[in-house]
């Protein structure tokens, strides 16, 4: 598959090193106690139960947020090679993002010994805020793959139907836009 000619700004070796700082940087920049994260923030960027976790699973929300949104405008700008399907543009687009969508994931990693320590100790319930601050950020990046699906979709059959450019691009950044008003999230503070 021939690869995309993706803006400078939104290929893997640019974009992603520029997430992973602002994921570690700006919550260590900006920390809010508790009051601040019930009754300063919006809902929907709410999902933790305690104050550490909360600025992670916050700054994630934005970090993810940004991604698919320039995800949106960046996939919006190309088109495939010539003579693909609309099942083959799908295929195509989401190997031109392998490295953008398993970004995702990989943030995720570092929850993973801590959710099997719970799973061991037998301390895996909705009551322990650790828990669910774990299942918060998976079911996060969960939805997180599911409106990467979806904008691809939106732009995959685009580019097989007389669907205007500027239609394409302003329905995936809607939806990608959108996406983060939806709460994801198990807990509340």
């Amino acid at each position: 598959m021939n690869s995309p000619a993706f803006p400078r700004w939104y290929r893997p070796l640019r974009i992603l090193p520029a997430l992973v700082l602002a994921y570690i940087i700006i919550p260590l920049a900006f920390t809010f106690s508790p009051d601040a994260l019930t009754q300063e923030l919006p809902g929907f960027l709410l999902g933790a139960t305690d104050w550490g976790t909360g600025n992670i699973y916050t700054f994630g929300k934005l970090v993810l947020w940004l991604g698919l949104v320039l995800g949106a405008l960046a996939n919006g700008r190309f088109g495939p090679p010539a003579g693909l399907d609309a099942r083959g543009v799908f295929r195509w687009r989401l190997a031109a993002n392998r490295w953008h969508i398993a970004f995702a994931p990989a943030l995720l990693l570092p929850s993973i010994p801590v959710m099997l320590e719970k799973l061991a100790t037998g301390t895996a319930t909705l009551a322990n805020y650790t828990w669910v601050d774990s299942l918060d950020m998976w079911l996060l990046t969960g939805a997180f793959l599911l409106g990467v699906l979806v904008v691809l979709a939106i732009l995959s059959p685009g580019q097989t139907q007389p669907l205007p450019s500027r239609m394409r691009k302003t329905l995936s950044l809607l939806v990608a836009i959108g996406w983060g008003f939806i709460p994801y999230a198990l807990g509340r503070p």
